[in-house]
């Protein structure tokens, strides 16, 4: 569970990459240029797990790329803040087009659970995600090498951010300050805090937080394989700076790990 929040002022982003266009969806043209390519296809939708996640017809899961929603705790009812809604209007834009999606693949095709990756359209070229995020029903993300989107979709979080809608017109889930986490801490997170202090190992860098007064260490995770998409000398002038960080916790060494895959996860005040 997402807990102990606070709140924060206007974030400026760290780190700058091209933008590229604000809208996300495809015209009639380009749908049949890339059918001919055979890089988009069309497919038909059996269930709605989640907002980010879906079952075709022959039992395929699909996760979308660029959005993470609300998890739905299906087993204890215990789904957090907005997630129900997600799946909703997931499923409601899923059914006006009669079960119909065109799946349009990434760099990366799957994930680490085998689900396909894919950024959904529907038949007319409307993007989804855009959808989903221009109504604050879910969190923009970057995992590379996935990076097709990357900037409409940004866009459509911050126009959806700056109304206050969904999930930021919420409490939940404004940052969480180091300070207030938990050992126990997993799952999707904002987290703020002061980056004390930058290391090195054969395979990573790592941007150390301030360790609060409970003592655990939290660290955010940058593989060097990913630092082509870093600015080195602004990734170095980020140490006493307080920054926001978004993804994904987990444990290592009694370590709380976020990695991060692009600048676009941190941000700074």
């Amino acid at each position: 569970m997402m807990s102990a929040r606070i709140n924060v002022g206007v974030l400026l982003v760290f780190f700058v990459w091209p933008i590229a266009w604000a809208d996300c969806d495809l015209t009639s043209t380009q749908l049949q240029r890339l059918r001919q390519q055979n890089k988009i296809l069309t497919v038909s939708v059996a269930d709605i797990i989640d907002g980010d996640t879906i079952r075709l017809n022959n039992g395929r899961l699909v996760r979308l790329i660029g959005i993470n929603t609300p998890e739905i705790d299906h087993e204890n009812n215990l789904s957090e803040p907005v997630a129900e809604k997600a799946k909703a209007i997931l499923l409601e834009i899923v059914a006006a087009n009669n079960n119909k999606i065109v799946l349009h693949t990434d760099k990366a095709q799957q994930d680490r659970h085998h689900r396909q990756l894919a950024h959904i359209y529907s038949p007319n070229g409307t993007n989804i995600q855009s959808i989903l995020l221009r109504r604050g029903l879910g969190f923009w993300i970057v995992v590379t090498p996935n990076l097709y989107n990357m900037a409409c979709y940004k866009i459509q979080e911050q126009q959806a951010r700056s109304e206050g809608l969904g999930i930021w017109g919420l409490n939940y889930y404004q940052p969480q300050a180091i300070e207030n986490l938990v050992q126990k801490e997993h799952g999707f997170r904002l987290l703020q805090g002061k980056i004390a202090r930058i290391e090195h190992s054969a395979r990573s860098i790592w941007l150390n937080f301030a360790t609060p007064k409970s003592g655990i260490n939290v660290a955010l995770r940058i593989q060097k394989s990913d630092l082509k998409h870093f600015n080195n000398q602004r990734l170095t002038a980020i140490k006493n700076k307080l920054v926001t960080a978004r993804g994904w916790l987990y444990h290592y060494n009694g370590q709380l790990i976020m990695r991060v895959h692009h600048p676009a996860a941190i941000q700074i005040e």
